[in-house]
């Protein structure tokens, strides 16, 4: 089993595998990463009496190295060299319930897929929201509860009413799965109380939104128009590899979408100029479009506040999207380069000649709309 000193650096850079590789840490003995097609995940392992145990910590996309590399210094491996299960016993029915923080806890770590910035937020909702729930036993939250609180955040924004119970509904969706709860209780609320709000999905004017671009400086403008000709997600543009990059096929490998396994991604001829452009002077970074941070890539993209054309980067997006299904593109295309339906695991590597000349066609409409604008 290969060996190396697995830092959140190592993490964070090392590719999904085809077939499951365990990485051994060289300074803690017992300290084991997992890598996988869809998730990498830290392990404590270590024998007593000839018997090999390998015991779970996280998951590496929730938990930092350094957490997970302290967890099992301290907590498991001690027990583990013992002979010791260091994890807690299952409750017996005579046990006090579970509450709510426990419920919570548990959805964090098996009940979702999210992405650990997106937990961030839910924990800061549901804490700022029904902090009173969490000593509670989740058993206790009723329907009479949950309406109660929905009218009283209701009043005050009904978007956020709505965001609160969506999370709150799935973390008891989750707690009754695993039978903590009989019913969930998110079930009395009115009808329509989970339906979103969408915003302006188009830009006013895609000319005058393409010369107001074209006045920024060069990374923030490249990826600004890249979101546009391609329908990717902002996330998925800022933090492209070039090793991830095929210019000569076409296409880039989005190695950490927002749902689902890593997949690849046409790029029509304006962004693979666009791109060669960036490959003659991008120097020694990793990335497509890199910056100073922390992260090594830009982390956000200026919106169109205050000129005369105003929209957000992801209505870049949307317009795409918008623009794909005016001139008749199939929705399965679309999904499929968009990240929406992406299909089985095979067909996530695969770019096909559909979506490839579909995401062609997309971009030569949008630069004929844009009216000869200099790329």
């Amino acid at each position: 089993m290969p060996k190396a000193a697995i830092t959140q650096a190592f993490v964070d850079r090392l590719p999904p595998a085809d077939k499951t590789t365990w990485y051994h840490d060289t300074a803690l003995a017992g300290f084991v990463l997992s890598v996988g097609r869809t998730s990498k995940t830290f392990y404590a392992a270590a024998e007593f009496n000839r018997s090999f145990r390998r015991i779970k910590i996280g998951r590496a996309d929730v938990m930092q190295a350094n957490v997970a590399r302290r967890i099992a210094r301290d907590d498991m491996l001690p027990s583990l060299r013992q002979g010791i299960d260091p994890r807690p016993a299952k409750p017996t029915p005579e046990e006090a319930p579970e509450t709510f923080e426990q419920t919570w806890d548990e959805y964090r770590a098996h009940g979702t897929t999210a992405k650990s910035k997106t937990l961030v937020e839910y924990d800061r909702t549901l804490r700022t929201k029904v902090p009173h729930w969490f000593d509670r036993p989740t058993v206790t939250i009723d329907e009479a509860e949950v309406l109660k609180m929905w009218r009283r955040v209701s009043r005050g924004s009904l978007p956020s009413a709505k965001a609160l119970m969506r999370i709150a509904s799935a973390v008891l969706h989750d707690a009754k799965r695993r039978k903590v709860v009989d019913d969930v209780p998110t079930s009395i609320l009115p009808r329509g109380w989970s339906t979103v709000t969408r915003r302006k999905t188009r830009i006013d004017d895609i000319r005058k939104w393409w010369v107001q671009v074209d006045k920024l400086t060069m990374y923030p403008k490249s990826a600004l128009k890249m979101l546009l000709l391609t329908g990717l997600r902002p996330s998925e543009v800022l933090s492209l590899r070039w090793e991830h990059v095929d210019l000569d096929a076409g296409k880039v490998h989005i190695l950490d979408p927002k749902r689902g396994p890593a997949r690849d991604a046409s790029i029509p001829a304006q962004t693979v100029q666009q791109l060669k452009r960036l490959e003659r002077i991008k120097g020694s970074s990793f990335f497509v479009f890199p910056s100073h941070g922390h992260k090594g890539h830009l982390l956000s993209l200026p919106a169109g506040a205050g000129h005369s054309v105003k929209w957000s980067p992801y209505e870049a997006r949307r317009e795409w999207a918008s623009v794909a299904a005016e001139i008749g593109i199939p929705n399965v295309q679309r999904g499929a380069q968009m990240g929406h339906a992406a299909g089985n695991m095979t067909d996530s590597y695969v770019v096909t000649p559909e979506v490839r000349e579909a995401v062609q066609q997309v971009a030569d409409e949008i630069m004929h709309r844009v009216q000869g604008a200099v790329t």
